[in-house]
């Protein structure tokens, strides 16, 4: 019989990441390919072959239509072959790139359909908007608020996830925040301000935008994250000697110093719940959660259920995330901005592990399909983004490019693309490097 624990030890691992994209890959190209192939038997064109990988041949398969599909070796490329393809006479310029551009649309739209589907079969995590620790001296902690409550409405917008929240506290403003919420089964009102930080984070990445101070995150903390425990530092100590520590402040509050985004480590305030965190007392070397302790009053994200038109919403909303993601990475080269390719919510326990693992894999697959999507549009040889532009130019001119001509062409396209991605990465170039001589604290 299957063990959750065990499973679910593998897909948060790193690790499994590299187990699923093999599969991934072929998903993505399959997909990519089949777009090119519909839209060629859309226009009336005949496909000849599919083949999806390099490689020795391990799978064939003939279809009605006459088309030949492969599957080979290595699934790192893919080729649809269409008779007559090149033939001006026989097929029109805007045919051709119909089909060309049928491939990255293909790849564009999976993420869309993945999601969508998942919604509807399994809802989507959310973190709840309950708090799990308020940061010391903050406005937050100065307004009153604590670990355990639930935010319920902010400036009278109702508050469903952590998302609601960051959307109203990040931008910057002077002006209070109202927060209403329920705490031990009653409801109160807060006010407090946002601070404006700026700051670099442990990746080098530059942030700027508005906070209260608390957290709202429910999965475990890395032990070695923790600087001290009401005063004590633990910095030195083992895993067991942490977790004797953390086993005497159970249930009551205690300030932490946490290793935060900015490289510092700042002073939280947070109530351990004992069943949580069951796994620490006696303390296990052999447990998965042997180094991390659990915040906060909730074991995991929760699947809030979603009907039709939410997951369409929902399903656009992530996707379109997923494009800005992607796109913003050339622009954010020194160094690379990860938070945007990385899901709103890191699935974290086991207690929904076959949805967790479903949308670990749902993920890779999205954001590989993503990426392929736009690396296809650029104008790299063997790509659809240069057989656009040469096709393109040949159109313009009415007339077939000579060798030469198309290297010009090709060299000219990418040395105007990655003079423009340098452009936009020099103003980081040298605060970055400043960065990595620093080092870490």
């Amino acid at each position: 019989m299957i063990d959750p624990s065990t499973v679910f030890e593998f897909v948060r691992d790193k690790s499994f990441i590299l187990a699923v994209f093999p599969v991934a890959v072929l998903v993505v190209f399959f997909v990519h390919e089949l777009g090119h192939y519909v839209a060629a038997k859309m226009a009336g064109m005949r496909v000849e072959s599919v083949s999806l990988g390099i490689g020795k041949e391990i799978w064939r398969w003939t279809d009605r239509g006459g088309t030949v599909w492969h599957v080979r070796l290595f699934p790192v490329a893919a080729h649809v072959h269409v008779e007559g393809y090149m033939d001006d006479g026989r097929y029109s310029y805007r045919c051709r790139m119909g089909v060309v551009l049928a491939g990255p649309l293909a790849n564009m739209a999976l993420p869309f359909f993945l999601f969508f589907f998942y919604s509807l079969w399994a809802g989507m995590p959310v973190q709840p908007p309950v708090v799990t620790a308020v940061e010391i001296d903050q406005p937050a902690y100065q307004a009153g608020l604590r670990p355990g409550d639930r935010v319920l409405r902010i400036d009278g917008d109702s508050v469903d996830d952590m998302r609601s929240i960051i959307r109203h506290t990040r931008p910057r403003s002077d002006s209070p925040r109202v927060f209403e919420l329920v705490r031990d089964g009653e409801e109160m009102t807060l006010e407090m301000v946002s601070v404006w930080e700026e700051y670099r984070d442990r990746r080098g990445v530059t942030h700027a935008h508005g906070r209260v101070g608390f957290l709202v995150l429910h999965r475990p903390f890395q032990m070695e994250s923790v600087e001290s425990i009401d005063g004590t530092n633990v910095q030195d100590w083992d895993n067991a000697a942490i977790a004797a520590l953390l086993q005497e402040h159970m249930g009551r509050e205690s300030v932490m110093h946490i290793l935060s985004a900015d490289r510092t480590y700042r002073p939280f305030l947070f109530v351990l719940d004992a069943d949580l965190n069951a796994h620490l007392n006696p303390y296990d070397p052999d447990h998965e959660y042997a180094d991390r302790f659990f915040p906060g009053t909730l074991p995991d994200n929760i699947y809030r259920p979603l009907g039709l038109a939410q997951s369409l919403q929902e399903s656009l909303r992530v996707t379109g995330k997923m494009y800005q993601g992607v796109l913003r990475v050339p622009v954010q080269l020194f160094p690379i901005d990860r938070e945007g390719l990385r899901p709103d919510v890191v699935v974290s326990v086991d207690t929904s592990w076959i949805k967790n693992m479903a949308y670990r894999v749902l993920y890779v697959i999205a954001t590989l399909s993503v990426a392929i999507a736009f690396i296809n549009l650029l104008p790299l040889p063997g790509l659809d983004g240069s057989v656009m532009l040469l096709e393109t130019a040949k159109h313009l001119k009415k007339r077939t490019l000579s060798n030469r001509e198309k290297a010009l062409l090709i060299t000219g396209a990418l040395v105007l693309l990655y003079g423009l991605v340098l452009l936009a990465n020099f103003g980081n170039l040298q605060g970055y490097i400043g960065f990595l001589l620093e080092g870490d604290p």
